[in-house]
């Protein structure tokens, strides 16, 4: 809409403020992140009904959990997934398309950290295209340490 404006020298201001507003969450620590929620994306859709249930030997400390619980969000073309924490379960969706393609469950220790219980993936191939349990898992691996572990350079 701001583009749209008439007037343009409000037009050049807003979006200034707008493109340093932008600059300035892009740039957030994942430590200085909000958090994510699934209201956060629209069109998620659901796990479909072919899936599998994976049990990876996946643990993190309770530093890694406090990053994992933020999510992860980026309103760009560039990236693929959009991942919130929805009680005891991680989502992990594609971005583009809404997609549900690994929904993780955790059990909790006493000290905040959590291994992954079960690994639930999208086999509907129309969805996601697997290259079996032991890729599905590296990538799930994969996904979440980048992520959600490391900060990424955009």
């Amino acid at each position: 809409m701001i583009r749209m404006s008439s007037n343009a020298s409000a037009r050049q201001r807003d979006l200034a403020l707008l493109d340093a507003a932008r600059a300035s969450v892009e740039n957030l620590s994942s430590g200085e992140r909000l958090i994510v929620h699934p209201a956060d994306w629209s069109d998620l859709q659901p796990m479909p009904r072919a899936r599998a249930t994976l049990h990876p030997d996946l643990a993190f400390d309770a530093a890694a959990m406090e990053r994992i619980a933020r999510g992860f969000v980026k309103h760009d073309m560039d990236a693929k997934w959009f991942i919130y924490l929805d009680r005891a379960r991680l989502k992990l969706h594609r971005s583009w398309t809404g997609n549900l393609v690994f929904d993780a469950g955790f059990a909790f220790d006493a000290d905040g950290g959590a291994s992954v219980a079960d690994l639930v993936v999208n086999r509907d191939s129309a969805q996601y295209n697997s290259s079996g349990d032991a890729e599905d898992l590296e990538l799930f691996a994969n996904v979440v340490r980048w992520h959600l572990l490391e900060d990424l350079e955009w």
